[in-house]
């Protein structure tokens, strides 16, 4: 069995989310998400953030819970799909002052006072856009991600500067704190993907008690979005027959410390075997049916 160390804060008075922001064609509004956000940076304990999550996961249309459950990774799609948007906390910082229609340096002198970009939109965007209602579909904001992730070659900064304004132009402040975090890569929501997992075994699941059987199966995959769409589309029962198949690397299993050799033969049962631990990078070589490697 492989282990998986995963790494993944809410206004205790705003816990409880309406399905407003679900359209009529099914789709869930980027605002949702956001306001879920917010609720998680906010929140005290680790079921505080569970039972917020599991909110947003419960009014979050089937169909779009793979992408939802990236998205609460701060990713637009699985990590070992390398998705680089390419857009360093300078340009984002251009972006935001295009779509607020100021200087950089307004800009700069607004991070400089809240030590955030995210933040510093928001504010910004507070100014002039309070009342904006929101009007950017889940679906979209991750399109419009994925092309600036695509977009390569000579004006490609340009392009990307402007995908990026366009969203922000159109975004409510609070989305806008949000984009900003995502684009640059620092979402800090204070949960990781053990946390999420715990979420979709309390909605999708029957209960919390199920996460073990979705831990497993994002060991051996690395894909939360693919362990969303079994279960919900497939059930407990298809997501407990996952297998390891080429193309997704199954998760490295890390060391547990312990504080001495007398504590880790305990732990072990009184014997163990030792051997010279070497630093290096790991790599899993991957042979699909196709003949490609990687």
């Amino acid at each position: 069995e492989v282990g998986g160390g995963v790494r993944c804060g809410a206004d205790p008075g705003s816990m409880q989310a309406s399905c407003d922001g679900v359209g009529d064609d099914g789709g869930v509004e980027y605002e949702v998400v956001a306001e879920a956000y917010r609720d998680l940076e906010l929140a005290t304990g680790r079921l505080m953030l569970i039972d917020r999550l599991a909110t947003l996961l419960a009014e979050t249309p089937q169909e779009m819970l793979p992408t939802v459950s990236y998205l609460c990774q701060g990713l637009i799609a699985p990590e070992f799909a390398g998705v680089d948007l390419g857009m360093a906390e300078k340009m984002a910082l251009r972006a935001v002052a295009t779509a607020t229609s100021v200087e950089p340096e307004v800009v700069v002198a607004a991070v400089r006072e809240s030590g955030d970009l995210g933040q510093a939109a928001e504010q910004l965007l507070a100014a002039t856009a309070a009342d904006r209602k929101p009007s950017l579909p889940v679906a979209e904001v991750v399109d419009t991600l994925h092309e600036i992730a695509r977009t390569e070659g000579s004006g490609s900064q340009g392009r990307k500067l402007e995908l990026l304004a366009g969203l922000l132009t159109r975004a409510t402040p609070l989305e806008a704190r949000y984009l900003v975090r995502t684009v640059t890569g620092s979402l800090r929501l204070g949960i990781g993907t053990a946390t999420i997992l715990d979420a979709l075994a309390e909605v999708h699941a029957g209960g919390r008690k199920a996460r073990p059987v979705l831990e497993r199966a994002y060991n051996i995959c690395s894909d939360l979005g693919q362990v969303a769409a079994t279960l919900v589309q497939e059930g407990l029962e298809a997501v407990e027959g996952m297998r390891v198949r080429a193309g997704n690397p199954v998760r490295p299993m890390l060391a547990q410390r312990m504080s001495s050799s007398a504590e880790i033969l305990a732990k072990l049962g009184g014997a163990c075997a030792a051997e010279y631990k070497y630093d290096g990078i790991r790599v899993q070589a991957h042979r699909t049916a196709d003949g490609q490697l990687e």
